[in-house]
């Protein structure tokens, strides 16, 4: 029997699983490069203080934005914690707060590190109060979440992928968390400040692209016609400079088709669907991949939801095409960020 999402919750209420230790540090000290500074000092661990010098609120609103993210993937698809298997969370919030410290530039960033996740502290003329949104927490949450289902290598399409989902299930959980959202589809929008937010909506904007702090391209044909994003094609070999071949560029595209399918079956049930479209997917899955596991996923739910998922898709250009290109593979980057 497939195990979709609906039959996997069931699994899990079954099993009864026990809500993972969330371990939240503060980061004013850290230093990535130090064995005894490198999350931080504990200060918060499942609900109670562990450092009342070093404690602040934020800690307390980290460890309830990541208990609910991780409560949903529990409770929908019996995924026990980051790695599907109730292991310890570690977050650390306010991250390189003296610029001394902020030698890999976590201050305006939010990341998921392979072992733990890291806020930064953020500026107040700038992108602040990471720990804050819940669509950014969850965003980071799915980046762990992939990295130990389907694998999607940071780079390229498959880069862009990894991004997509992020930002598809940090909309879900704020959706969940905030249901009377005016838009549902940007990501980020809180975290902006200064004059960020006086120019821009948010960080990106699912359903408008064009719209977010870095113009995204929103149809395949973009990547032919517009200069700016035609450099992220096939020839593009992915390095820091170039953010990966796109990897926070390109999600544009199934992120507005995401967004179209979303606003028409709800947040909840398309969660389940791109669940199981991301764990049928594998390390080096592009867009082409990705179309056809839409469309062969979206099957398993209620009559039109194939109809949506198709129009979608053809919205933004997946369509049966050889012009969905490919990018040359690399090694993988060390962390996943906003």
């Amino acid at each position: 029997m497939k195990k979709t999402a609906l039959t996997m919750s069931f699994l899990a209420t079954l099993s009864g699983f026990a809500s993972p230790d969330i371990n939240i540090y503060n980061g004013s000290l850290l230093n990535q490069f130090s064995a005894i500074t490198k999350k931080g000092i504990l200060v918060y661990k499942n609900g109670r203080k562990k450092n009342r010098i070093m404690y602040s609120r934020k800690a307390k609103t980290l460890h309830n934005h990541i208990r609910f993210t991780s409560d949903f993937f529990n409770d929908e698809f019996a995924y026990d914690s980051w790695d599907g298997k109730g292991s310890p969370i570690h977050a650390t919030y306010n991250a390189s707060r003296f610029a001394i410290l902020d030698l890999i530039g976590l201050r305006q960033n939010a990341a998921w590190a392979k072992d733990r996740f890291i806020f930064g502290a953020g500026k107040r003329k700038g992108l602040d109060d990471m720990e804050k949104a819940i669509d950014v927490v969850a965003h980071e949450y799915t980046h762990a979440v992939i990295d130990h289902t389907s694998k999607l290598k940071y780079e390229g399409q498959s880069g862009a992928l990894n991004e997509h989902f992020a930002d598809v299930f940090g909309s879900v959980v704020n959706q969940l968390k905030n249901p009377d959202l005016s838009n549902p589809f940007l990501i980020g929008e809180s975290i902006l400040n200064g004059e960020l937010a006086d120019k821009h909506t948010a960080l990106r904007d699912m359903m408008d692209p064009s719209r977010g702090l870095n113009a995204q391209p929103s149809h395949m044909s973009q990547l032919k016609t517009d200069a700016e994003f035609r450099k992220y094609g096939s020839f593009c070999v992915p390095s820091r400079s170039n953010d990966k071949c796109g990897v926070h560029i390109l999600s544009g595209i199934p992120n507005r088709s995401a967004a179209l399918v979303m606003s028409k079956i709800g947040a909840r049930e398309a969660a389940k669907l791109y669940f199981n479209v991301l764990t049928s997917l594998s390390e080096n899955s592009n867009f082409e991949d990705y179309r056809k596991a839409m469309l062969k996923e979206c099957k398993e739910f209620a009559a039109d939801t194939c109809y949506y998922v198709d129009e979608a898709l053809k919205n933004v250009g997946l369509v049966d095409t050889q012009e969905i290109a490919e990018v040359t593979e690399t090694h993988i980057s060390e962390q996943s960020d906003i």
